[in-house]
């Protein structure tokens, strides 16, 4: 029998990080917001002081066992499952050594009946850890330190905390996630729920000009994106939004050629977390976009639909739309998306991400679109567009949710006749491709999981200035 290593005594000060995750830290996660990562920085130098002088770190995460019914589903919305992005640490803030320790609980309270209180309470029998019933706390909240202690019989009903000097409870911040009253079938989060979103795939090969094209001229290519080609088209771009806001169970219904590109087009899907089952495969060559930006920004597009035949749903296809409990329809041939209106269930939410071009959407489909979608989600260019759609919806008893992007500037959100406008921070970008369907992803997994409006558009909005930012940062190491 192997001994084990001599025990040693615990300093009587720890620090414990609570909640250093993705969801909170990372850009395009679902409680992400700016100021968070204000107190990385401070959170970075506790950490190397106490990893300097040998004193116990604590590193607290909340973790749920996927498809198993927990405390907090009787108030919340489910999240942080264990395996998912938004659950892991954030990068930096990992256990090191034998000085660290991993302490996973299953509700909010870093304390209260959590694996962590008893270790905590382990130690004081036999003299060792802290020695106290109060701890210096760091976490995601705030860069202070603050000496907690849980409130005895409000714990045992929510988990609240009071600080020393104040009898109030411990402030989340995070709205997208607590919310305490939302309808069922917007729980993209629910164990086995699943968003299929409907278009053309593509891969593209975007590049930067010093001039605009013109007949008989030569415009120089100034500067081509590091994928060579990347992935690209409306649904993709929303997909990987939505995995990246916390919808596990995202697919995609497209459809790409027979060559050697459709692999790799699957391949990357499958390499990001999006369920690939719905691409299927047609004769012809898998579509390709090529993006030309001029040095004011505009955007010559070509695209080559490749394939031999306009597709159609096929019965794979058919199956796995009729099983989603939502649908999000992008640009794609008007026959199948025809097709994806008529199968997905009644109650199922329909979200319309807009591309005005009348080919991909018809004078009598446009009006369909706007009659069953719950939200619609358009730049400020496709507002007319939208607004012949709903003139061709006279009927209609009410308008859904419409969400206008504004460029760079700000999103203007309309419910019931009210109009909100959210502004939002800018990146300095030559390739702006794909920032409005991220845009609409990350909306859409916030709202799905009950998020209200302006929370839902910040979160889109974070979705696409992270996908942005890290093209940036790409192209600069390139």
């Amino acid at each position: 029998m192997v001994e084990s290593a001599q025990e040693t005594r615990v300093p009587p000060t720890a620090l414990i990080l609570v909640d250093v995750i993705n969801s909170f830290f990372l850009e395009g996660m679902p409680n992400y917001y700016p100021a968070a990562t204000e107190v990385l920085d401070p959170l970075r130098r506790l950490q190397a002081k106490a990893r300097e002088t040998a004193r116990l770190i604590v590193h607290t995460v909340e973790r749920h066992y996927p498809g198993f019914d927990d405390y907090e589903w009787r108030k919340l919305p489910r999240h942080h499952f264990i395996g998912d992005p938004d659950a892991a640490l954030y990068k930096g803030f990992e256990p090191l050594g034998p000085r660290e320790i991993l302490c996973a609980k299953r509700r909010y309270s870093a304390f209260f009946a959590t694996n962590l209180a008893l270790f905590l309470r382990a130690g004081d029998r036999a003299g060792h850890h802290c020695g106290r019933q109060d701890q210096c706390l760091h976490s995601r909240h705030r860069p202070g330190c603050l000496r907690q202690r849980p409130l005895g019989s409000s714990a045992a009903r929510g988990d609240q905390l009071q600080p020393a000097a104040s009898r109030g409870s411990f402030p989340r911040g995070h709205r997208a996630l607590f919310r305490r009253c939302c309808a069922a079938r917007r729980r993209a989060r629910d164990a086995g729920m699943k968003v299929a979103v409907v278009g053309y795939a593509s891969q593209d090969y975007v590049v930067r000009l010093d001039s605009a094209p013109r007949p008989d001229r030569t415009s120089t290519i100034l500067s081509r994106a590091i994928e060579w080609p990347r992935l690209g088209g409306s649904p993709a771009y929303v997909a990987a939004a939505l995995m990246g806001g916390g919808v596990r169970d995202t697919m995609l219904i497209s459809w790409v050629g027979d060559d050697r590109e459709s692999e790799r087009y699957r391949a990357i899907l499958r390499n990001i977390g999006v369920d690939a089952r719905g691409v299927g495969v047609r004769s012809g060559k898998t579509p390709v976009c090529i993006l030309a930006y001029e040095p004011d920004g505009g955007c010559h597009c070509f695209y080559d639909p490749g394939l031999r035949q306009e597709p159609e749903i096929d019965d794979n296809q058919r199956a796995l739309i009729a099983a989603a409990d939502a649908l999000c329809v992008t640009i794609g041939p008007a026959g199948a998306t025809r097709q994806a209106l008529a199968l997905v269930r009644a109650d199922a939410p329909v979200a319309w991400v807009v591309k005005a071009d009348p080919r991909a959407v018809p004078r009598d489909l446009a009006p369909a679109l706007a009659a069953r979608a719950d939200i619609v989600i358009f730049s400020r260019g496709e507002a007319a567009f939208v607004e012949e759609a709903f003139e061709g919806d006279r009927g209609a008893v009410r308008r859904p949710i419409l969400v206008e992007t504004r460029g760079r500037k700000e999103v203007a959100l309309s419910q019931d006749g009210e109009i909100d406008v959210i502004p939002v921070d800018p990146v300095e970008t030559d390739d702006p491709t794909g920032a409005g369907d991220t845009f609409a992803g990350g909306f859409l997994a916030a709202w799905l999981a009950c998020a209200d409006l302006a929370a839902a558009a910040r979160s889109g909005a974070a979705a696409a200035r992270g996908m942005l930012a890290e093209r940036v940062r790409s192209s600069r190491l390139d």
